[in-house]
């Protein structure tokens, strides 16, 4: 736990490679406790709620990365990234715009949503 916690601390040094490095060690550190779902970590939700730009674009793309997820991950991720969209500054809007975009693209694609659904954010994300 130690180590989670320097990470986060690191977060706060306002130096974007110093930043990134933070996020990559966090994610890392969790994967190895064996956390099934990283972004369900509080430590990951801190992260994707950051001020910072560059942590926040950092987590995006390490937990969207070349990964397969299942409906109910991409779900989670998703409302999990559209919470904290409501509460970002705007330096951060865009970066969780695309992230919740390119969530609900991969949730389509994988055919998870029966074509008599209606996209239900699909009127949201536009806005």
């Amino acid at each position: 736990m130690a180590a989670l916690s320097q990470c986060i601390e690191r977060l706060g040094v306002p130096h974007p490679a110093i930043q990134r490095l933070a996020v990559q060690a966090l994610v890392q550190l969790l994967s190895k406790q064996g956390t099934t779902h990283i972004y369900r970590d509080k430590h990951s939700q801190i992260c994707l709620r950051h001020r910072s730009p560059t942590v926040v674009s950092e987590l995006c793309r390490l937990l969207l990365g070349p990964r397969t997820f299942t409906g109910e991950q991409a779900q989670e991720l998703f409302d999990m990234v559209l919470a904290a969209l409501g509460a970002a500054d705007a330096e951060v809007e865009s970066t969780l715009v695309n992230a919740a975009v390119e969530l609900y693209s991969s949730y389509l694609a994988a055919g998870l949503v029966q074509k008599t659904q209606k996209p239900c954010c699909a009127a949201f994300l536009l806005c």
